[in-house]
């Protein structure tokens, strides 16, 4: 997981939240740190950010975490 105070757990997951320019990153990993399916990181992300239009969320899938890049804009 990433150093930054932007970070938390929501049931078995972990999560951060990052600025990166123009966008936000969101990196979803399970606390055991075993493998985790895409829709698994959607569910958090949908949680944490909801309403958020899949349409507009770049996704880097891994195996043991995912990354979840959209503009800061779309939180207004």
């Amino acid at each position: 997981m990433n150093s930054t105070e932007f970070q938390g757990k929501v049931g078995e997951y972990s999560y951060f939240f990052e600025g990166e320019d123009d966008l936000l990153h969101v990196g979803v990993s399970r606390n055991d740190e075993g493998r985790l399916d895409v829709e698994e990181a959607q569910a958090v992300l949908s949680f944490l950010v909801p309403g958020l239009a899949a349409g507009v969320v770049w996704v880097k899938p891994g195996v043991n975490s995912h990354h979840f890049y959209f503009a800061h804009d779309e939180l207004l």
